[in-house]
């Protein structure tokens, strides 16, 4: 299945250009409060192949932090086959964490409704 997300970011950089994690949100609102950091910034529609994704088993692990995760745990779960993890923020919205451009189909630079 097919899912598109949304990635904030500054317009100079590509959506996917990441420091080890490419933060993707359910929510375009939401990732323009992170293109608003910039003043350049924009927002992406990221499509993802969901089917692609193999989730890190972090939910019983105490050390993994969601928002700062210890990138030697990342490497641990990569190790292990995993390319993701997500996780709630405020409003019940997802953000999908990926650590491998694998699973993303296109990436445009401006919101598309429909696919």
């Amino acid at each position: 299945m097919i899912q598109k997300w949304y990635r904030g970011h500054e317009g100079s950089r590509h959506a996917l250009d990441n420091f080890g994690i490419i933060w993707l949100s359910a929510d375009p609102e939401y990732a323009q409060a992170y293109a608003d950091e910039y003043p350049d910034g924009v927002v992406s529609t990221v499509w993802v192949d969901m089917d692609k994704l193999n989730y890190f088993d972090n939910w019983n692990d105490n050390n993994f932090d969601v928002y700062d995760p210890d990138m030697r745990l990342v490497r641990e779960y990569m190790e292990e086959g995993g390319n993701c993890y997500t996780f709630p923020v405020e409003d019940g919205i997802d953000v999908l964490a990926l650590v491998s451009k694998e699973p993303v189909i296109k990436v445009e630079r401006k919101i598309v409704e429909n696919m």
